[in-house]
């Protein structure tokens, strides 16, 4: 069954194509006559849409007029094009570390970018400054894939650009993190959202202390990964399986009201969320406000936990006293990380001489995220010969990847 009501319209250019089509279709199917859509249009006008249509919906025979005059001041092409184009450039630029902000600027893109090849604007589409305005604002590692992809095409058009975007876009949906309680109550606002094994822009000082940035890359100080001379040069592929490598894991005691528990953290600086296996929780006395979460990993792959509880948890090194606040933890059971081991540091000379404790098929019971990213951030780092492992200080200890 069709809606007898319009969509509202207020006169913003950007709705007159979802609005002229409701308006169309309806009258078609359902054969509304001119009185019946002069009261759907009363209803459904609003703000400067209404001033103008106002005198004239006082007479059914009027409708059609009404109709030509709303497409003449708020439908016309350039108009929503235009309308289009100001909000991409207002849209704050999208982040790597934010796949949303990549999923939301690729939408915005393939709206107007299809609004112009339906109205034939030609010239908008081959429009080098508009294509240069929306390239600039991709993150730096975007526009050298941009400019790799399009080094054979002597100009390249804002079809070619959507194309490339929307690739990017299928990307970044794999690696969002959404909280379904939230979506259950219906503030939209308060949707938690974040993405899984994927590199962020950059770290800054936390709170709990300043720190020496080493980029994860190249193990080298002084810049982080969007200025990386090798990170620039990777290919997608590379930069995608280079960054789902970065993870490493490393003894920590978990202290909670119940008990004390040595285990292993994973440490995911692409992570948004920080989990725990439930179990766990429950063996520390952790205990919170019951919160369904519906995760996304890579691969497209989604569970849906129904039972997941949010609590807080002390973290600390096995080799000190001291202790660190995880808040927002999520309890999943059977949180099933990799297993992990590393039982031949004597084979290298720069890992002598560090706590770094070896370890033989374990498996972590504890993913460290980004909402927790300062226990995670190197401090200090050794290296030795490429392709060695790399020794990594963290405030939770030494370990290596």
């Amino acid at each position: 069954m069709l809606p007898k009501d319009l969509p509202t319209f207020s006169g913003d250019p950007a709705e007159w194509a979802m609005f002229y089509s409701s308006y169309e279709n309806t009258t078609k199917l359902c054969g509304f006559s001119n009185w019946e859509n002069m009261i759907r249009l009363q209803k459904a006008l609003k703000g400067p849409a209404l001033e103008a249509a106002r005198s004239r919906l006082v007479m059914p025979e009027m409708v059609p007029s009404v109709i030509e005059a709303l497409r003449s001041r708020f439908g016309q092409p350039r108009h929503v094009i235009n309308c289009m184009m100001e909000k991409l450039r207002r849209m704050p630029a999208p982040r790597l570390a934010r796949p949303e902000s990549i999923i939301q600027f690729n939408e915005a893109v393939q709206g107007m970018v299809a609004h112009m090849v339906a109205a034939g604007q030609n010239a908008h589409l081959t429009n080098p400054t508009l294509l240069d305005e929306l390239v600039n604002k991709l993150p730096i590692e975007q526009q050298y894939l941009w400019t790799h992809e399009t080094r054979t095409v002597e100009e390249p058009d804002l079809v070619k650009f959507s194309t490339f975007l929307e690739e990017l876009g299928k990307d970044a949906a794999k690696l969002v993190v959404m909280d379904c309680s939230s979506l259950r109550s219906g503030d939209k606002n308060a949707v938690q959202r974040g993405h899984l094994h994927a590199h962020s822009e950059g770290s800054k000082p936390t709170a709990t202390g300043n720190f020496n940035h080493i980029c994860t890359i190249c193990n080298k100080g002084g810049h982080d990964v969007t200025k990386c001379i090798q990170f620039r040069a990777m290919t997608v592929k590379e930069r995608w399986q280079r960054a789902r490598s970065l993870s490493f894991i490393v003894p920590v005691v978990l202290y909670g009201q119940k008990s004390t528990v040595t285990t292993f953290a994973f440490l995911d600086e692409g992570s948004s969320l920080t989990l725990v296996d439930e179990e766990l929780a429950k063996q520390l006395g952790a205990e919170g406000p019951r919160e369904p979460l519906c995760i996304r990993w890579t691969g497209d792959t989604t569970r849906v936990e129904e039972s997941s509880c949010r609590v807080a948890l002390k973290v600390g090194p096995i080799e000190s006293a001291k202790r660190y606040t995880l808040n927002s933890v999520r309890t999943v059971p059977k949180l099933n990380l990799p297993r992990q081991s590393f039982t031949r540091r004597g084979e290298w000379e720069h890992l002598k001489g560090l706590p770094i404790v070896e370890y033989n098929d374990v498996q972590p019971r504890l993913m460290i995220g980004l909402d927790n990213l300062h226990l995670a951030v190197p401090i200090k780092t050794r290296e030795g010969q490429p392709g060695d492992p790399v020794g990594v200080k963290t405030r939770l200890g030494w370990c290596v990847y």
